[in-house]
């Protein structure tokens, strides 16, 4: 405790007061801020809606809330939420290339962040991260992040952070219609659709698309590949009818992949091989209704059934006839499938007096099936009752305090407050700071997981205890509007302490000879992660320039004894916007070796350790014929990088090569959008 102490009198006040030192000059050119929301006869153009009682201006949210914008996915040519957060600042990427890609908030695992789309939590987590990858974002109008917990509004995984993907809605035009298609040189190959139509209160919305992945290895193996092969099928279909003070909204989702691992052919002859076949379909039913009973109090009704189904299918492939004959061994095939019903109805006032409010229900509950899954079925409710009160005894000053009581199935729930500020006290700066509790369940998976093949062998632990948290967060703004430019400076600080965090650890004692090696979920004391992160937003015209750094401290303790670990961040972003001619992005980041400590299941404390690595992207992207046509080209991946050294970096895999994924290599991408709308 005592390091963190310090780090926190020392640090706090230096970050805080680098602001303090901008010149100031007239105000006359809009900020970056002010161009992200504009309001038409008292309407939102675009506004932030996760944490909110109301869709709000960035600015005035209660909450530090980071923004990907459309236009910055196709900048970067993302084309899931892999792609797009890979450059975000204190979000690290781990890949996995039968799993897929999670990531971490401020050195805290992705089980402890919520991700949403369009507030419906998503469901299947395979070895505690969801597949980013999965995430597609054809129809993403933005992306909204907080570092920091929202456990009082969404419960539990949301002790780190929470991430929301915002798709469109509606239609912007009476007839509209949109083809993108998109190449990427490392053997991506995507093609998707989208058409509108609106017509008084009615409007809907269609989407359907093929991704396909043709898979990649630094040396070619001809058959067997590090990036294994995928192939996706998407769709989505969304009706909205508004009337008076009444909206109703519909949307559903299908989503079908197939991930194909080839096995290296048999010795002596090579006559066959055995390929693993990995299926993945999500299917999703959502319902919204919202009334505005008054100018000042509003209630909506949330209610969603997903469905998350998997796959591996085992074949020996003959590889003289090429026949495909499903293997007859015991657990080489496996079906598991996840239900989700989540319904969520609140009630809020957004008056301008000084006094607004939110009250509401929300019922979580998931059902686990399949051979995997100890007793073949398995189900956790969550059913929590949440409020908040905000006290605006000024346009510049905010607070809210707020709680939720959950009863919890699996788990005695706590009580769970938070309290959060934001304090303007001029026009340049903003002060925001939380705190908040967290509580986090087990997943099924980690309950009740088994699962055992020629990669993995994982099992779940009925004994887990939950996990519970306290968070601090604290953020210092600084938005200056010059002459001919606009200035914005960000400093803050935040720490998080996780009481039997849950992790997989390896069990040496149960190891066999000829299998993976054999890991169990654990608890463990106690984990703590605290640092600072400063970045700055330079716009001189048509030139934007962001530098960002961070530094996150981790600190396990096991045993009575204090295990530190380290680690950093550099990031840069530059646009140009050259008229007539396009823009031009670069984007860069810099992260330092990420050390860090593992337990077994003997408390054997082992030091394990990511290399230092470089990533880079370019883009230029211009707008042809009216804007109807569209189109974004650029390099990824421009200093190469395809694996880094990783102590201990085997992981959950039975190849320990010492090496780590990051990427495919440099590689050159293309997309082109074709589209139309009526007048």
């Amino acid at each position: 405790m005592k390091t963190t102490l310090y780090f926190f009198l020392i640090a706090g006040p230096l970050l805080f007061s680098y602001p303090l030192q901008a010149q100031e000059l007239k105000d006359t050119v809009p900020s970056a801020e002010s161009k992200e929301v504009s309001i038409q006869g008292g309407e939102l153009k675009e506004a932030v809606v996760i944490g909110q009682y109301s869709p709000n201006s960035r600015e005035k949210s209660i909450h530090k809330i980071d923004i990907i914008t459309r236009k910055q996915i196709d900048a970067l040519g993302a084309q899931n939420l892999t792609d797009a957060l890979q450059y975000q600042p204190n979000i690290r990427i781990q890949q996995d290339n039968i799993l897929g890609a999670g990531l971490s908030i401020q050195g805290v695992g992705g089980e402890n962040v919520k991700i949403l789309i369009d507030g419906v939590p998503v469901i299947g987590r395979q070895n505690g991260q969801l597949d980013l990858s999965q995430i597609l974002l054809t129809d993403v109008e933005r992306i909204e992040i907080v570092e920091g917990p929202l456990s009082v509004q969404y419960g539990t995984n949301a002790l780190a952070g929470a991430i929301n993907i915002v798709r469109k809605k509606k239609p912007d035009a009476p007839v509209e219609g949109k083809i993108n298609t998109y190449y990427e040189s490392d053997g991506h190959y995507n093609v998707d659709a989208s058409a509108g139509l609106r017509s008084g209160a009615h409007s809907l919305l269609l989407t359907g698309g093929r991704d396909f992945f043709q898979g990649w290895s630094p040396v070619d193996t001809s058959r067997n590949q590090l990036w294994k092969p995928k192939e996706t099928y998407f769709g989505s279909w969304a009706y909205n009818f508004h009337q008076n003070d009444w909206d109703f909204a519909y949307r559903g989702d299908f989503f079908h992949e197939l991930t194909l691992d080839r096995g290296i052919p048999a010795a002596p002859y090579g006559e066959y091989a055995f390929d693993d076949y990995y299926r993945t379909t999500r299917l999703s039913n959502l319902v919204q209704f919202s009334k505005n009973w008054n100018e000042s109090v509003h209630s909506e009704l949330l209610a969603s059934y997903n469905i998350y189904k998997h796959i591996r299918n085992i074949y020996r492939k003959d590889l003289t006839t090429l026949q495909n004959v499903l293997t007859e061994n015991s657990g080489d095939q496996d079906t598991t499938r996840f239900d989700a019903i989540n319904v969520r109805a609140r009630t809020y006032s957004a008056q301008s007096g000084p006094w607004n409010y939110e009250a509401g229900v929300d019922i979580n509950v998931q059902k686990g099936a399949g051979d995997r899954i100890d007793a073949a079925s398995r189900v956790i409710g969550d059913y929590a009752v949440f409020a908040s009160s905000e006290w605006r005894p000024s346009d510049n000053l905010a607070v809210r305090p707020g709680l939720r009581y959950a009863y919890n199935t699996a788990y005695p729930a706590p009580l769970i407050p938070s309290l959060n500020v934001r304090w303007k006290w001029s026009d340049d700066y903003t002060l925001r700071a939380s705190y908040a509790k967290g509580f986090r369940s087990p997943e099924l998976k980690e309950l009740y997981l088994l699962f055992e093949d020629v990669n993995h062998n994982i099992q779940g632990n009925p004994n887990l205890s939950a996990e519970r948290s306290n968070n601090f967060n604290a953020n210092l703004g600084y938005h200056k509007n010059y002459e001919r430019a606009a200035l914005k400076i960000d400093g803050g600080v935040y720490f998080n302490q996780i009481d039997n965090l849950i992790t997989l650890a390896k069990d040496a004692s149960k190891d066999q000879a000829g299998k993976p090696p054999f890991y169990e979920y654990v608890n463990i004391n106690s984990v703590e992660t605290y640092g600072f992160q400063a970045s700055a937003e330079y716009t001189l015209q048509d030139i934007t320039l962001s530098p960002g750094f961070i530094f996150n401290q981790k600190r396990n303790q096991f045993d009575q004894r204090d295990y530190l670990a380290p680690s950093s961040e550099i990031k840069l972003n530059f646009s140009y916007r050259w008229r007539n001619i396009g823009s031009f992005n670069l984007f860069y980041r810099y992260l330092s070796a990420q050390p860090d400590y593992a337990i077994d299941e003997n408390k054997v404390v082992s030091p394990t350790s990511i290399a230092a690595y470089s990533l880079a992207d370019v883009s230029y992207s211009k707008k042809f014929l009216k804007n109807k046509v569209s189109l974004t080209t650029g390099i990824k991946n421009i200093f190469d990088v395809k694996n880094i050294f990783a102590q201990g970096g085997g992981g959950v895999h039975t190849i320990d090569t010492g090496a780590t994924s990051v990427g495919t290599g440099r590689n050159f991408f293309l997309k082109l959008t074709l589209g139309f709308a009526s007048l």
